[in-house]
């Protein structure tokens, strides 16, 4: 479904002209429809924006993705047929909209925990059983699914097997359970969910909704025990090892200047990526860190380094691959100075997060006990 085949779709369906003709001119934007491509490829789903855009206006498009499917979401609760008239819907599970959404996001975060993207009818009625049990609603299990497949289009039926509409529905509503849920293992969830911040947005629209928990539960302990470990390592000499463990692998450059770039695979990076796009103190932050590291000087250690077995991919070395290699001496890498820079940056992080939650207390206090 292209964008002229989405265009298409918005001047044939029955609504008010000048609605539509906003509409088109913003996804002609470059901006717009690079951010909703995915959406927009789906007729169902470009009829779903196009009424959310219409009921919410630009800033629903333009500001936080989760408003956006918070909208969205609720297009598809209260009505997705282009009519300009509200109505009422009736749910097959006598469920109002919102418990509705209950059910939806409960079934989202067992399947999203799962990492599963298409289930079988049986898998279906398993989750929305368990659901039941999740939410301690009242409802028959298999009106529920008509309702989330018919009445609310979460889920269609592809071939076999039961898919969401969109899979940002599933990261969305999992982000939103995430959001709201209080229990003693909720860290343990939370770093699990971290694990797929390069493939999914569960953790970036988590944050906007609730940047508070991602601080407290993810960001604070984790650049903590960064700061702790590797100014352990530190202590032994063992800088070049404490970067590898707790900041970031080598690649190798192809200019033959001794030095190795950074590639910031580490999970506190990705992080740092995803809250960047929402705070600018942590965006200037990331903007410092190390980008390379040099070898001591001595050609031998590069040598040695593009020697390596090229079962390794793309030359990027971590602290398993360096090790395991008798040829490599890991103190070879002039690590010190960068590694004082990193632990430096990460205490900046651990101080602006503070500095965070410090400064919500304070404003939602004052806010209560002004007079």
């Amino acid at each position: 479904f292209t964008r002229d085949k989405s265009i298409e779709l918005i001047q044939k369906i029955d609504f008010d002209q000048q609605a539509k003709d906003e509409f088109i001119k913003l996804i002609r934007t470059e901006e717009i429809f690079n951010k909703f491509q995915s959406f927009l490829s789906n007729p169902l789903l470009t009829t779903i924006m196009f009424i959310t855009y219409d009921e919410f206006g630009y800033n629903t498009l333009s500001n936080k993705m989760n408003i956006f499917y918070e909208r969205a979401f609720e297009a598809l609760l209260v009505r997705h047929d282009s009519s300009k008239s509200q109505f009422h819907r009736k749910f097959e599970s006598k469920l109002n909209p919102y418990d509705i959404k209950t059910v939806a996001e409960a079934f989202s975060i067992q399947s999203y925990v799962d990492r599963a993207f298409a289930f079988t009818e049986s898998k279906t009625i398993d989750y929305i059983d368990r659901s039941k049990k999740l939410t301690k609603l009242d409802f028959t299990t298999k009106f529920m699914l008509k309702d989330l497949t018919r009445s609310i289009c979460l889920l269609h039926l592809d071939g076999l097997n039961y898919t969401f509409t969109h899979r940002s529905f599933q990261e969305y509503l999992t982000a939103v359970f995430l959001s709201k849920l209080e229990h003693k293992d909720r860290r343990t969830l939370l770093t699990n969910v971290l694990r797929n911040i390069e493939t999914d947005n569960v953790i970036e629209l988590l944050y906007t909704i609730n940047p508070q928990m991602i601080i407290r539960e993810i960001a604070l302990p984790l650049f903590q025990e960064a700061i702790d470990e590797a100014t352990k390592l530190q202590d032994k000499g063992l800088d070049t090892q404490a970067l590898l463990q707790y900041y970031a692998e080598f690649k190798l450059m192809k200019n033959v200047d001794c030095k190795l770039v950074f590639r910031n695979s580490n999970i506190r990076i990705k992080l740092l990526k995803v809250i960047a796009k929402h705070s600018t103190r942590v965006k200037d932050l990331l903007s410092k860190f190390p980008i390379t590291v040099i070898l001591s000087g001595q050609k031998s250690a590069y040598d040695s380094l593009i020697n390596l077995p090229m079962n390794y991919g793309r030359k990027t070395y971590n602290l398993e691959v360096l090790n395991n290699s008798k040829n490599i001496d890991l103190e070879l890498f002039d690590s010190k100075a960068t590694l004082k820079d990193v632990i430096r940056l990460y205490r900046s992080c651990l101080l602006h997060f503070n500095t965070e939650i410090q400064n919500k207390n304070d404003r939602i206090l004052e806010y209560l006990i002004k007079p």
